[in-house]
């Protein structure tokens, strides 16, 4: 398994900027940026770089060279934006807390999720689920009050502010 020293060896890392650079290189690439963009099976891009022949997801470097360990479970890009690879972007969450930053779906029609029109009650439905609990908010013939509720329970729950925005 890759080591914080063995990182240090072959890159440099700007904390405020996110970018590793090369120091040591076979092909001439010394100074220059490292990775390059993989797009995974979901459709989203990730800065991939390898190192000692094996691929390395560049988020999870960030954390090594600046912790000297892996994360424990996987990294939140707290903006969303899965290229921005600055450390302060960057937290070791878990899958149910990493869940809990999500942007709001494509086919979300309320603009806040987990509030959805129902045809058969011919109200506004609020609900949220967290680590596999599901929570049933109440009908309400208001949106507005539909929103509120889901949004006081993302606060109890501790979902993270950028959650469906």
């Amino acid at each position: 398994m890759l080591t914080q020293e063995q990182l240090k060896y072959k890159l440099n890392y700007d904390p405020d900027t996110g970018i590793f650079t090369w120091l040591v290189s076979m092909k001439n690439y010394i100074g220059k940026q490292a990775g390059s963009i993989r797009t995974n099976a979901c459709g989203k891009q990730y800065l991939t770089i390898k190192l000692y022949c094996n691929p390395y997801l560049a988020h999870r470097l960030v954390w090594l060279y600046m912790t000297g360990s892996f994360p424990i479970n996987q990294i939140d890009h707290i903006n969303r934006n899965s290229l921005d690879n600055r450390f302060s972007n960057l937290r070791d969450v878990t899958p149910s807390d990493n869940a809990r930053n999500m942007k709001l779906r494509n086919d979300n029609k309320s603009g806040t999720s987990g509030v959805y029109f129902s045809k058969f009650h011919n109200k506004w439905i609020a609900r949220i689920g967290v680590k596999g609990k599901h929570y049933n908010l109440g009908a309400y013939t208001n949106k507005e009050n539909a929103i509120q509720a889901r949004l006081s329970k993302e606060i109890e729950l501790g979902y993270h502010s950028n959650h469906g925005k």
